[in-house]
């Protein structure tokens, strides 16, 4: 029996590749295991949002199936894969015991399993079965197994997405690792250690291009690796598919595609989409079930935002900003619409907010008071995480600049922008996935400077620092092209 995802052309449009807005492949899940019927379609809602990496949802389709079809032994391995960490999820004690329990569950009814379910019930055994056991030997024994399943089985979808999977996972570490306190030499590594996995993601990927899970997979994989040049057509087949509101994720993820290649109108799309899905899924199809929009949510959130502002959307982003009631979503479109006195009158708590201090600090500098913007800046909390405490540092040194230019010391400016520009830089490579302060970005502002002030050398370094961060960025093309310069 194999497990297939099945792909029904929606009766309302089809998309064309890279088009935007209405979706037009309806994505479901199936895997016969169950006569009962109601049994069956939980099953399949749970296997679609585990590839969405909704454990929450796939879990209670998993039990859902479970309650339905007593002697279904495939419930139980969903539920166990539901408790499995992800690249999002970290492990913690409490959902390793729970998918221990039910992979117990599930090899205690292995005997109405077929065989095919059996070798992926003994696969997610050998990652759940021990307790004491080195949590990355058990992923790499997961792993092998479904690699032996995947061989074994070449036509079937899911053993290759789910082999994929696990691959990526032991190749990443699970949980994720911190990329900000590897040496430069350990992230080329990591780096490169992914980008082998890519030839297998394609050839699967040619075998089956229409799979939600490998095209999930794939995405992060590439942009893991610093090729999500080589995904855009991934991205493009998985934006164009509608999915059930819980799976806000898969609709989210070509978003990161796209960001990498200054696809903005189209990251623009599936950002808004998911956003909405979020929402739905609040109000319509899990009542009761979470008590507030999805981890994800802030993660979408953030996405719409950018690419408005790439799109030169800002009014609109602070229409946006503010239906989330999220005071840093607020002070960030503010500050991208130039709205001071807007920012000024959120509310502000001294210290207690990085974002909002250097929101008012730069609203303050904007509107000529610069002992107040100066104390702002005194009030800019600091981070311990190193990724945080760089971005924390460009905005300091930002803010710092703007006060510089107030009071007219444009060289003093000058050196904060140029070292603000330098930390903005290195957060991408730390692992941030949106420039940090893209909405008041220090290379831009360093441009601007610079031209002004003749150094017309720096002002194109810094565009083109703009241009790695945001790649395509309109407003550093149209720069280059008024200093006569040519995009590297």
């Amino acid at each position: 029996m194999k497990i297939l995802v099945v792909v029904a052309l929606s009766l309302a449009a089809t998309v064309a590749a890279g088009a935007q807005g209405r979706p037009g492949q309806v994505a479901s899940v199936h895997h016969q295991v169950s006569a009962n019927a109601e049994a069956q379609a939980a099953f399949d809602r749970g296997l679609l949002d585990y590839y969405a990496y909704n454990p929450e949802a796939a879990e209670h389709e998993f039990y859902t199936a479970a309650d339905l079809d007593k002697h279904l032994a495939m419930a139980y391995w969903g539920i166990a894969l539901s408790n499995a960490p992800n690249l999002n999820v970290d492990p913690t004690g409490d959902r390793a015991n729970q998918a221990r329990e039910a992979i117990a569950q599930a090899r205690a009814l292995e005997s109405y399993a077929t065989p095919e379910d059996h070798a992926f019930i003994e696969a997610a055994a050998s990652r759940f079965s021990a307790a004491k056991a080195d949590p990355d030997a058990l992923l790499a024994n997961y792993r092998d197994a479904l690699q032996r399943i995947a061989r074994a089985n070449p036509n079937d979808p899911d053993a290759a997405a789910l082999y994929a999977e696990a691959a990526l996972y032991v190749a990443v570490g699970i949980p994720h690792r911190n990329l900000a306190t590897m040496t430069p030499e350990e992230r080329t590594a990591w780096r490169s250690g992914i980008a082998l996995l890519l030839p297998m993601f394609h050839a699967d990927l040619a075998n089956f291009p229409k799979h939600v899970g490998l095209l999930h997979f794939y995405i992060h994989a590439s942009q893991m690796a610093g090729s999500s040049v080589e995904a855009v057509d991934a991205a493009r087949e998985l934006a164009a598919f509608s999915l059930p509101p819980e799976d806000s994720h898969l609709t989210h993820m070509p978003g990161h595609t796209f960001f990498d290649v200054g696809l903005y109108n189209d990251a623009l799309d599936v950002a808004t989409r998911s956003v909405a899905m979020d929402f739905a899924d609040i109000d319509c199809c899990h009542p009761g079930y979470y008590s507030a929009v999805r981890y994800y949510h802030d993660h979408n959130v953030s996405f719409e935002l950018y690419a408005m502002m790439q799109t030169g959307r800002t009014a609109e982003a602070v229409t946006v900003a503010r239906n989330e009631n999220n005071d840093d979503f607020i002070a960030r479109a503010l500050i991208a619409n130039q709205q001071w006195q807007d920012v000024l009158a959120l509310p502000y708590v001294t210290g207690k907010d990085r974002t909002l201090a250097f929101a008012r600090g730069i609203a303050y500098a904007k509107i000529g008071n610069g002992n107040l913007a100066q104390q702002a800046l005194s009030d800019m909390p600091e981070s311990t995480n190193p990724r945080l405490a760089t971005v924390g540092e460009a905005m300091r040194l930002t803010l710092a600049a703007q006060i510089a230019m107030l009071a007219h010391d444009d060289t003093k400016a000058l050196e904060l922008l140029t070292n603000a520009s330098a930390d903005a830089q290195k957060t991408k490579e730390l692992g941030a996935e949106i420039p940090a302060i893209y909405y008041y970005s220090p290379h831009l502002l360093l441009a601007e400077l610079a031209t002004r002030l003749g150094k017309l050398d720096v002002a194109r370094a810094a565009l083109q620092a703009e241009l790695v961060a945001s790649p395509r960025s309109k407003k550093a093309l149209d720069a280059l092209a008024q200093l006569g310069t040519t995009p590297r």
